[in-house]
């Protein structure tokens, strides 16, 4: 098939953005090469990149074609086949041996209160000789791998919904760190080891089977189907549908038409102001200003890069939810504490706000409240600790307006 300019720029464009490939591992480059799979077509398709990778006749270019034949071995005869014969040996490192060499050898299931994830936990068999190369070549770097081969050991978390429904897919690094952050995360959370056979018959059975879904999937899903699928036939020799997600739609109004929109606005900016009168005219600083448009966009529930039961979860939380746990916490000032708890105790206490939150609705609340501090957290809104920081507090007040104007 003859490429267009287009589509050879693009496929330029893609070896060009790979160069990170040469600073990575086995796994690692295969997770990388697998989110280009998003963007191939029958034109951009793997074995046109293979041509320019071949046409480069660079170490990062022969990297790329060894992890495209990995990840196509088993799902797409005529790409892998293409990627062997286009194999470049001389340019290759001698670390690239760990390509396609994971063994999948432990599996767990973490069950939270309302998802429940499957850990896949994988070995390399040469990880020693993959080591001892990857330190070789770096003994001079101030980058040199220090922990060792420990480090080639991966992880793959296939999130499901309470239905037991595939959302989301996660790579991560050793299985036990995944695991033990999360039982300190949450002491609610239950890990279960689980048999190898039975941890992929659950995941083969949540894999939709359609080629194509209606489902919604999370931001993983689609950078990280290619890399489970290969691993799920190595393991098993079944095949995985490719699978494209629906684009999430995302209703920022809950529903309301236009005038219940904006009476609903207008009463929550009034509520808030008669609670705590107008603003004292400070802005904030420059860290608190570039924290506005995160509070507008979790009180708006618009956030893209969250799996769909937390997308649910945000929506769930309506105008009288943010308005009562927003005055709590501008009442309490910098340094409150800020957990999906302390925010669901201030909807229920705020004398401003008529509803509460219903006994039997508490835990998905304190949940869908988490969910958005977790967010806040990775922007400084909210310390590690769970505790509204100042550029957070500073920034609060000028957020729910601006959500609600």
């Amino acid at each position: 098939m003859q490429t267009t300019p287009e589509t050879a720029a693009l496929l330029h464009e893609l070896y060009e953005r790979a160069s990170i490939v040469t600073e990575l591992d086995g796994p690692q480059v295969e997770a990388w090469v697998s989110g280009l799979f998003t963007v191939f077509d029958d034109q951009a398709s793997p074995i046109a990149f293979v041509d320019v990778c071949v046409g480069e006749a660079t170490e990062q270019g022969a990297l790329l074609v060894a992890a495209v034949a990995e990840l196509t071995d088993g799902l797409d005869p005529e790409a892998a086949e293409h990627a062997r014969q286009q194999n470049q040996p001389d340019l290759l490192p001698g670390w690239a041996s760990g390509i396609g060499t994971s063994v999948l050898n432990s599996a767990w299931s973490v069950t939270a209160l309302f998802g429940r994830s499957i850990v896949l936990g994988f070995d390399n068999p040469d990880a020693a000789m993959v080591g001892d190369a990857q330190a070789s070549d770096a003994q001079d770097s101030d980058v040199a791998d220090e922990d060792g081969p420990e480090d080639l050991r991966h992880s793959i978390l296939v999130e499901l919904d309470g239905r037991g429904r595939l959302v989301d897919l996660q790579l991560a690094g050793p299985p036990q760190s995944l695991l033990n952050e999360a039982a300190v995360a949450d002491t609610r959370v239950a890990v279960t080891e689980l048999d190898v056979s039975e941890a992929l018959s659950a995941v083969i059975a949540a894999w939709p089977e359609a080629e194509s879904s209606a489902t919604t999937f999370g931001s993983g899903f689609d950078s990280n189907q290619q890399f489970l699928r290969r691993r799920v036939v190595v393991a098993t020799g079944h095949a995985l549908s490719a699978v494209q997600g629906a684009e999430a739609r995302i209703d920022v109004r809950r529903g309301l038409n236009d005038d219940e929109y904006a009476d609903a606005n207008r009463a929550a900016l009034s509520t808030m102001q008669a609670a705590l009168g107008l603003p004292d005219g400070t802005a904030g600083d420059a860290a608190a200003l570039e924290l506005v448009p995160a509070w507008v966009s979790l009180v708006h529930g618009d956030i893209p890069d969250v799996s769909p039961p937390e997308r649910d979860a945000l929506l769930w939380l309506e105008w009288a939810d943010w308005l009562g746990a927003g005055i709590g916490l501008l009442r309490a000032g910098p340094g409150a504490e800020a957990t999906g708890q302390a925010l669901v105790d201030h909807v229920n206490r705020c004398p401003e706000v008529s509803s509460s939150i219903d006994k039997a609705d508490r835990d998905y609340a304190e949940w869908a409240f988490d969910v958005a501090l977790d967010l806040l957290q990775d922007r400084g809104a909210v310390s590690e600790d769970g505790h509204l920081t100042e550029a957070g507090y500073q920034s609060l007040w000028q957020g729910l307006v601006a959500a609600w104007d």
